[in-house]
């Protein structure tokens, strides 16, 4: 399996998921499970659709609007490079990011460019809105906030590592994980970093805030962060539970490792071109 897809998507009795490996979408009755369409891409397909308004959005070696329906192609928007990043669809624009250093704001009727903004590396992550502010991070170590009608910056604030992380917002606060082994807590409005918390490996997942607690998944461990207080946690590992401590995660199998996260593709069943944790090209 090639690049990080792929999540499934549910939207109007439909189950819409795609393969890495043949490069295929397709479309399926949820309650039968019978195929009702199938797409593929010659060039690869790289992130998980997002469905809007009987319009499935999906990344390849360019941005894709397809019928819904159908899977009959609606428009095509052309990057520089692939884009492995999940569209993110509010108000009649669709953003995405590219391994070609931008992140873009595209029209969802024409796929036209509302705007693009150019970041020091390519945009994994994938971006989330709330109150007029796109967030989204790059492996430049940034987490970018961005105007949505206009792609101006508000802020940027920087880790020690890429961030390849999707941000979750909550509360006037916006989360992110970094290859610096940290999950960050930003003040949306000034960009102030409010608290960090340490793990012993680099944090790809995405965030999850419920009921003043974030959740997220790093180095065989599951945490639960107190909001509010990060310095108490709740853990669950791939052995067992423990509560305010962190359980060392187990030695993976030997073989040869990624050079950007350092995960270990030895255990892998087959040869992959890109990263399934981090998406970098081998």
């Amino acid at each position: 399996m090639s690049g990080r897809v792929n999540s499934p998507t549910v939207a109007d009795g439909t189950v819409y998921v795609g393969s890495g490996q043949s490069s295929n979408l397709h479309a399926v009755e949820a309650q039968t499970g019978e195929q009702e369409w199938v797409r593929n891409f010659e060039m690869g397909l790289y992130s998980s659709p997002t469905v809007a308004d009987d319009t499935v959005y999906v990344g390849s070696d360019h941005l894709y609007a397809l019928e819904a329906d159908t899977g009959e192609e609606v428009w095509v928007f052309e990057t520089d490079s692939l884009v492995k990043a999940v569209p993110t669809v509010t108000r009649g624009t669709v953003y995405v990011g590219s391994y070609d250093n931008n992140l873009y704001a595209v029209n969802t009727l024409t796929g036209t460019e509302r705007w693009a903004f150019e970041t020091g590396g390519s945009v994994l992550s994938s971006p989330s809105v709330a109150d007029g502010t796109v967030y989204a991070g790059s492996s430049d170590e940034n987490l970018y906030a961005l105007d949505t009608d206009t792609g101006e910056e508000e802020w940027v604030f920087t880790t020690g590592g890429s961030v390849s992380s999707s941000p979750t917002v909550a509360d006037g606060t916006v989360y992110v994980g970094s290859y610096d082994n940290g999950l960050y807590a930003v003040d949306t409005d000034t960009g102030d970093e409010e608290w960090v918390f340490e793990t012993e490996r680099v944090v790809h997942s995405s965030p999850t805030v419920a009921s003043g607690t974030v959740y997220v998944g790093c180095d065989e461990n599951l945490y639960a962060v107190n909001a509010g207080a990060p310095d108490t946690t709740q853990t669950v590992s791939s052995d067992q539970t423990t509560d305010g401590e962190r359980t060392d995660p187990p030695k993976r199998s030997n073989g040869s490792l990624c050079d950007s996260c350092a995960e270990d593709l030895g255990q892998l069943s087959v040869n992959v071109v890109y990263c399934p944790f981090c998406g970098e090209k081998q």
